[in-house]
């Protein structure tokens, strides 16, 4: 990978509760769910200079809210996410 070049990685998200139960299995091809902080790990481990977990098709609006309801703990987590790491640059 170039200096300064991106990384981005995209997995079902296993803090989603439906996600992590159901919806992961019904693809044949997966095998085990990847937490978030382990695949931020290993860019980092294999010297990315910098990595960041984005949750994808979250709602921002779960953040604000003081009323969730169970419904919003098992389906407003966001089903999927990515770890996006960025090589460090070449100094000039």
């Amino acid at each position: 990978m170039k200096p300064g070049g991106l990384l981005i990685m995209e997995t079902p998200n296993p803090e989603n509760i439906v996600v992590a139960t159901r919806d992961f299995y019904l693809d044949p091809t997966h095998q085990r769910p990847i937490p978030p902080q382990l695949l931020s790990f290993l860019p980092e481990f294999y010297g990315f200079a910098r990595t960041k977990i984005i949750r994808l098709q979250e709602s921002k609006d779960l953040e604000m809210r003081a009323d969730l309801t169970l419904q919003d703990v098992l389906s407003g987590a966001s089903p999927d996410y990515a770890v996006v790491a960025q090589k460090e640059r070449l100094k000039m």
